[in-house]
């Protein structure tokens, strides 16, 4: 299922980057679009035991990482470093208190940015950062103008930094921030209450499904995407085309369910054996 889905989104970004294929889409949407495809190679590649089969998933993860490179994506090919980190660390982030500050830093990684642009924009520094992103990157601008945006933002969000708006801000401007997006409309509580949610999520599934690679594969994945809302909105917009992301979490927790459930069949069997019947001899 996940190589078949990420084989389609591989289709779709090389007929956009080879041929023009849906060329009036913006280059940015259409890396986004097709990375939240793309990224399920990572688990068969993740699940399989044989070097051959590991070698072939990875030839199409690394496909996918040139293609959405010709899409001058730079925030797409962060999330696939940042997943492709994860899945090498398995054994390593898969300790309770590693995990925890894993998603800790990624939940947090929006409202730094945002702030931390802020900061560098007004600092002497600034002028050498965007030489230094024209010389490698050839963009006037290190994040593509977004702390322009991000300043407009926080203009707009003023003293309804707690509890919000009420109103979305997509409509508006595209933040190309989850935090700013969800402060606007909800407030800063807004952001903690929906962080505490996928917490409670990601903790149920690493609680009864650990050890089950496609349930961790998914949890992973979905961190790997989230650290990327730090410069895009892709999780908190109207476009229902941006729910694959939930999907893979919802794998995860209806396989941590289904393991939940099974466990306890298990361990209830083991406290009950039927009687056996034994035969009375006659003579």
């Amino acid at each position: 299922m996940f190589f078949i889905s990420s084989l389609f989104s591989l289709c779709v970004i090389f007929l956009y980057t080879s041929i023009g294929f849906l060329g009036n889409w913006n280059p940015n949407s259409m890396s986004m679009f097709t990375t939240f495809g793309l990224l399920g190679f990572f688990i068969p590649f993740f699940l399989s035991n044989s070097n051959k089969k590991k070698m072939f998933y990875f030839t199409f993860i690394l496909l996918s990482i040139y293609f959405v490179y010709l899409t001058d994506s730079r925030n797409n090919i962060m999330i696939f470093s940042i997943l492709l980190f994860s899945i090498l660390t398995y054994k390593i982030n898969q300790r309770k208190i590693l995990f925890r500050l894993y998603y800790i830093i990624a939940f947090l990684s929006p409202y730094i940015a945002g702030k931390a642009v802020s900061f560098i924009s007004e600092s002497k520094y600034y002028e050498a950062i965007l030489v230094y992103s024209y010389k490698y990157f050839g963009k006037t601008s290190l994040t593509s103008g977004r702390e322009q945006f991000w300043a407009y933002i926080e203009k707009l969000i003023g003293g309804n930094w707690l509890l919000g708006t009420g109103k979305s801000l997509y409509n508006i401007i595209y933040s190309h921030n989850i935090f700013y997006s969800v402060q606007y409309f909800f407030g800063a509580i807004g952001y903690f209450l929906y962080v505490v949610f996928i917490v409670f999520v990601l903790e149920y599934i690493y609680k009864n499904a650990k050890k089950d690679k496609i349930s961790m594969g998914c949890v992973y994945l979905f961190i790997a995407i989230f650290f990327g809302q730090a410069a895009e909105n892709a999780l908190f917009t109207s476009d229902t085309s941006y729910y694959l992301p939930y999907v893979y979490l919802s794998i995860g927790i209806f396989r941590a369910k289904y393991i939940k459930i099974n466990s306890k069949k298990t361990s209830m069997s083991k406290f009950y054996s039927p009687p056996k019947h034994e035969n009375a001899a006659h003579g």
